[in-house]
């Protein structure tokens, strides 16, 4: 009697479609057979076997390309794999909690200023997030949460995307230089300081306050990133994610 197994028992014994167990086959990552005088796909323990990772692989999240990489690549290649795995779980962890902060934000502004004094809609507008390391520029002036901020006059609003691909860089530049995680940094706009200063603020005392040349924002922007390494790297140790 054979001890290979038919779909509908494979189906039956993974807890998983006949559906989803021709998919695989498909796209070439399972394989069948049929016994001589027999129509009925078969699979034995090899295949059972095979098909196990695959779904163990699949609750973990991986790509059918991962998947396929993994089963029939060396343990270097696994090792990669995985790496790059747990950096996009980093880097979704990071974009959740973001999301977290924001709705903690808008519960705790909705609770001290009344839920009817809170526009939902024009917060969230003005909200800018660059997915993977974000970043935030959010006119919130009550929230207090924030380690790092900058916060900069109207006239180099125009600048804020720009501000924040540059921050991007250089929280991970830092993170790889001191092996620390650098908290996210809210880029505010302010309209009570001169139109073309700005300020940076570690833990809402202002330790930087200068003017951007006006006749070359773009290029003197560069002493606002400056300006923000140097108050990280001078603070590392108080950092807290």
């Amino acid at each position: 009697m054979s001890n290979k197994l038919r779909v509908s028992d494979v189906a039956t014994k993974f807890g998983i479609s006949k559906r989803t167990i021709k998919y695989y086959e498909e796209i070439g990552i399972l394989k069948s057979c049929r016994e001589e005088g027999s129509n009925y796909r078969l699979y034995d323990s090899n295949s059972l076997d095979r098909l196990e990772k695959i779904l163990i692989l699949r609750r973990l999240d991986f790509s059918i390309n991962d998947i396929c990489q993994i089963l029939d690549s060396d343990n270097k290649r696994t090792h990669e794999i995985f790496q790059h795995k747990l950096e996009s779980i980093m880097d979704e962890i990071s974009v959740l909690t973001s999301l977290q902060n924001i709705v903690k934000s808008f519960l705790e502004m909705s609770s001290s200023e009344g839920i009817d004094n809170v526009n939902i809609y024009q917060l969230l507008s003005e909200q800018i997030y660059i997915h993977k390391k974000v970043e935030r520029v959010i006119n919130m002036s009550n929230y207090e949460g924030d380690i790092l901020k900058v916060e900069i006059g109207m006239s180099i609003i125009p600048y804020a995307n720009s501000i924040i691909d540059q921050i991007k860089l250089l929280r991970s530049k830092l993170k790889k230089e001191i092996n620390q995680e650098i908290p996210l940094i809210r880029l505010a706009d302010n309209i009570s300081i001169n139109s073309t200063s700005y300020r940076i603020l570690f833990k809402n005392d202002v330790v930087i306050d200068k003017k951007l040349d006006e006749t070359n924002f773009s290029e003197d922007l560069v002493s606002l990133v400056k300006g923000l390494e140097e108050v990280i790297l001078h603070n590392a140790e108080e950092l807290i994610e």
